[in-house]
């Protein structure tokens, strides 16, 4: 896609990465546990243990989705006391937990085993 959807909202964030290749602490997407499902499922998105430049995405029933690739600023408001940036944060917090949520039942459907997550539940 070359524009999203007027109405599109982004649903769950699969990476998040600077220009400079690092990962802020605290910003993880549930881009691995895609990749990983998809593979045991049979879709891999890597060769040979490195990332093949696709990746898998799970919608509930009767969503359509677009990945797309959103710029990061490397310098922006961070601070937890201004209401829109931790309304912000709760809801790509909510959105990877609400997406994590759905990965563990497409796991819980085809009898595979749950995955652990960094806080050890599953």
């Amino acid at each position: 896609y070359l524009k999203p959807h007027d109405d599109a909202e982004p649903v769950c964030e699969l990476d998040m990465r600077g220009r400079h290749g690092y990962k802020p602490k605290g910003e993880h997407g549930v881009g691995g546990f895609t990749a990983k499902t998809a593979g045991d499922l049979g879709h891999g998105v890597a060769t040979n243990g490195e990332l093949n430049g696709s990746y898998a995405a799970f919608l509930a029933p009767g969503m359509t989705g677009m990945i797309i690739g959103v710029y990061r600023l490397r310098f922006r408001p961070v601070n937890p006391h201004n209401r829109n940036v931790s309304t912000t944060w709760w809801r790509i917090n909510y959105g990877n937990k609400e997406q994590l949520h759905l990965i563990q039942q497409v796991r819980k459907r085809y009898k595979l085993p749950p995955l652990e997550t960094d806080d050890g539940s599953s």
